[in-house]
């Protein structure tokens, strides 16, 4: 009987050492990958933003929060890992309240067509209104809300249209979407307060008055895409760079785009782009 025992401890431990060596030999052809969660622009509240993953096994996405926005997804799958990630939270912006819709049963689709005249402070559009994307800001939607300060808006709307934000006199910055191809006539006529602007590299179309009397304006650049611009977009000691030269400027660029003490830096090259290319002809060297 103590023999037939002491076979058995044997076997086992025979059998144990077995299956930890094929463990050893199964895992040791599995690498390692590192997943990184950006958090983009948002606040960590619990797990980690780097984790080291075993191939095939799943990263687990940190907990975080955005103020003025709820967490949308993450950009990319953490599900199996086979590969080095970057994973990018998308944030949607929480609307502020007082905004007005256009309404359809049967479209996926709307515009923002008005909004409560003493909205003050900053303002956050989404890129949905309910399931319906948000595709543009009609005519005068914004006008004479004189206390707005900030406007942000999300990817997706493609037209901003005529004085659709004119008169807004405290606003001071607003984040044009990436997506936008249209800004109408007078889009931000008397803005005297706003400061900065930055032109998405799709934008097509800029409409008469743009900017106009936009008093504070400083400095903007003139994306590449940009093919039609009617008269007086620029009235103000702003200086204006453009990628173009006076001669090759496209042809629908009206006479008169800019006036009064406006200044045009014709054949602009960014001084970051040229300290990079420096850097980089001094490496083949």
């Amino acid at each position: 009987m103590k023999q037939k025992i002491k076979i058995w401890i044997i076997l086992g431990v025979e059998f144990i050492a077995l299956a930890a060596m094929l463990l050893l030999i199964f895992f040791a052809g599995k690498r390692s990958y590192t997943v990184t969660f950006d958090l983009n622009g948002g606040t960590l509240l619990s797990g980690e933003t780097v984790q080291k993953v075993t191939q095939g096994h799943h990263a687990t996405p940190p907990k975080v929060t955005k103020d003025g926005c709820y967490f949308l997804e993450w950009s990319t799958s953490y599900r199996e890992v086979t590969k080095d990630l970057v994973i990018k939270a998308i944030w949607e912006y929480e609307t502020t309240e007082g905004i007005e819709y256009s309404e359809s049963e049967n479209s996926n689709y709307c515009e923002i067509v008005g909004c409560y005249k003493e909205l003050s402070g900053v303002v956050y559009i989404g890129a949905y209104h309910g399931e319906k994307k948000v595709l543009g800001i009609r005519a005068g939607a914004f006008e004479g809300c004189e206390n707005i300060t900030q406007v942000y808006l999300l990817d997706g709307i493609l037209a901003i249209e005529e004085n659709a934000f004119r008169g807004c006199v405290s606003l001071e910055s607003i984040e044009l979407p990436a997506s936008l191809v249209t800004l109408g006539d007078n889009a931000f006529s008397g803005c005297t307060a706003l400061q900065e602007v930055v032109l998405p590299p799709v934008l097509k179309r800029v409409g008469a008055g743009a900017f106009s009397g936009c008093t504070a304006l400083q400095e903007v650049l003139l994306p590449e895409s940009l093919l039609y611009m009617k008269a007086g977009v620029f009235d103000t000691a702003v200086t204006v760079n453009t990628y173009y030269t006076q001669e090759n400027k496209p042809k629908d660029w009206a006479y008169g785009w800019y006036t009064g003490k406006a200044t045009v830096v014709w054949g602009y090259t960014d001084p970051v782009e040229d300290e990079e290319e420096d850097a980089e002809d001094e490496k083949r060297r």
